[in-house]
């Protein structure tokens, strides 16, 4: 009896650090982010978002999934975690060697050669991604999460000084690798100075096997979910140019650090019990539909709600020089609306002990979005980045399917879940785009983004209040009821 306080005052103490370091974290990321790309042209940030997004992919492969596979390990000794990590980083330095050998012929594919020496540059810092991801996995293996979220908080709030000291000073692209490899650098010192672990000289060849077995699916599966969303940044250097890319990535950043924070807020409340139903298929499936009610009910009305208001975000908080982003973006958080409710899947999958069809789904995620891009060839960035939305939303309804099979439910079942508050996020948002078109010319900018704001939120509440209420109070009382506990 003893040990069940401790147990969850630990877990507590875990959840409250988490959050600090994904909902801080990503708040202080974003306001730098801000600051920053307003000293910085499109092209620029197409060439930096470009070679970071290269070598964390190959970083992600580096790592071979060992960070992960010593996490779930029942038991470890003090030299387990020593091949792997040897194997990794000796992968790591030859992935950046062919790196900084291939980095202008991989820059006149792309027909982008200035993009090579931010490539060079970038690629010195794979090893030491692979060292943080090591420590990162020993660190919450030992439950060390306010130590990591420290480090987060600190590490972006250095980086983002540098950062935009450089953007101050011209620097364009290199201010923003320049905070990126400060971030990187602060992380492996501040973790690896406070480590307990050490490497030891008495590596163990059948631990390795046994982290392989598990890790290499784990990253073979990261790996092609990575290809599926990060596929058409290249396509849009190689075909519009590092301005658009620029316009893009913005774009994404903004999409992505959304998502981000709706999964996480959605994920401590609701996904927390999984492990203690997964035996039980109709308690997993009640589980599921709540999840979903609630995903559709507070997050996708967050993402149509932004998308509204995207053209009046981009103007105040990037400037004049990044107009054109909130075209961008409004497909990519549409998307993000259905995405929202589509995430927690893959938990459920996992948790019913299905990876395999976790790995089929994003495969089939991977196909569609490649081969649509490569086959569709659009005139101009927005047609791409639609195209680009399309084929993600094809993808939903086969995920759905997969669900709604293996937890023997109906559609209908999953349609009661989430219609009601999908259908007035949606009806809210074409009410804003109408009274937007209407009053763009005759009223001044500020005063429309309050409007537009407050037409969404009495649009969305008063459908939902009259189709819907008895689900709100649902989900709002399993929510408030959710944080009391905590």
């Amino acid at each position: 009896m003893s040990q069940n306080p401790t147990l969850r005052s630990r877990a507590m103490r875990g959840l409250f650090w988490s959050l600090l370091q994904n909902v801080v974290g990503r708040l202080m990321s974003v306001l730098l982010f801000i600051l920053i790309a307003r000293f910085v042209t499109p092209d620029e940030f197409g060439f930096a978002s470009t070679a970071i997004v290269v070598v964390s992919f190959l970083a992600l492969i580096a790592d071979f999934g060992m960070g992960d596979a010593l996490v779930q390990r029942p038991q470890l000794r003090v030299g387990d975690p020593d091949l792997a990590l040897y194997v990794s980083l000796a992968g790591s330095v030859i992935l950046a060697g062919l790196l900084i050998a291939a980095a202008l012929p991989i820059a006149r594919i792309m027909k982008a050669e200035a993009l090579a020496p931010y490539l060079h540059y970038a690629a010195l810092f794979c090893p030491i991604l692979v060292l943080i991801s090591f420590q990162e996995a020993l660190y919450r293996r030992a439950e060390l999460f306010r130590a990591l979220a420290l480090r987060t908080v600190f590490g972006i709030f250095a980086s983002g000084v540098v950062g935009l000291t450089l953007a101050l000073n011209g620097w364009g692209a290199w201010a923003l690798l320049g905070q990126f490899s400060t971030q990187v650098v602060l992380s492996a010192l501040w973790l690896w100075s406070r480590s307990t672990w050490r490497p030891s000289r008495a590596p163990d060849p059948a631990v390795l096997r046994r982290l392989l077995r598990f890790g290499v699916s784990l990253v073979l599966l990261r790996a092609i979910d990575f290809v599926a969303m990060r596929s058409i940044d290249f396509v849009i250097l190689s075909r519009h140019g590092a301005a658009s890319l620029g316009l893009f990535a913005v774009s994404m950043r903004i999409d992505q650090t959304l998502t981000q924070l709706v999964q996480v807020s959605v994920s401590a409340v609701a996904l927390s019990f999984l492990s203690r139903i997964a035996s039980d298929p109709q308690r997993l499936a009640r589980s599921f539909l709540r999840t979903v009610s609630l995903c559709a009910t507070f997050g996708t009305p967050v993402f149509l709600g932004v998308a509204a208001l995207s053209p009046d975000l981009v103007r105040l908080a990037l400037g004049s020089r990044w107009m054109g982003a909130d075209e961008i973006v409004r497909p990519l958080l549409i998307v993000g609306g259905v995405q929202c409710i589509q995430f927690i899947c893959g938990s459920y999958l996992i948790a019913m002990g299905r990876p395999g069809t976790l790995l089929g789904l994003i495969v089939a995620k991977t196909l569609i979005v490649v081969l649509g891009l490569v086959i569709v060839e659009n005139s101009d960035l927005q047609e791409t980045v639609i195209t680009y939305s399309l084929l993600l939303l094809c993808e939903a309804p086969i995920t759905f399917g997969v669900m709604v099979h293996r937890l023997s439910l109906r559609w209908s079942d999953l349609a009661s879940a989430i219609i009601a508050p999908c259908g007035a996020s949606i009806l809210a948002f074409v009410v804003a785009e109408i009274v937007r078109a209407e009053l763009t010319a005759k009223v001044p900018a500020n005063l429309l983004m309050v409007l537009i704001f407050t037409i969404f939120v009495t649009v969305f509440f008063g459908i939902l209040f009259s189709c819907a209420l008895r689900q709100f109070k649902d989900n709002a009382g399993f929510v408030l009821s959710g944080l009391r506990r905590q």
